[in-house]
């Protein structure tokens, strides 16, 4: 999978439950292994009224990551799923009133259509 930037004609959002809890500037370094994904999502934004549908405790840490999640990507009207992701690690994250902003995390993905 080619490395994509958010842009006018580019989307990439994050679901849970059928719920859009956020969205994100960039994925990259998306690669195949031996049985899943693996990559980087970077300037994450969760809604933090949705964020509960992820993580079971009150902090944001990859091993609270409860239920996975899935990308999608939306770019010239073609839509790519990153299905069942979840967090290997989060880099750095703050809060604001509204958000979680995430800057940079590393990602295992269970499949990709």
């Amino acid at each position: 999978m080619k490395d994509i930037m958010h842009s006018d004609s580019v989307s990439i959002e994050l679901y849970c439950n059928d719920i859009c809890i956020g969205a994100a500037r960039m994925l990259w370094n998306i690669k195949k292994t031996k049985y899943d994904y693996e990559g980087e999502i970077g300037r994450i934004r969760l809604d933090s009224q949705h964020v509960k549908e992820l993580f079971n405790r009150a902090y944001i840490m990859a091993i609270s990551q409860h239920r996975p999640f899935h990308i999608i990507v939306t770019e010239d009207n073609k839509h790519t799923v990153l299905e069942n992701v979840w967090f290997e690690f989060i880099l750095y994250s703050y809060t604001t009133d509204k958000f979680i902003i995430i800057n940079q995390a590393r990602i295992v993905v269970e499949s990709i259509f």
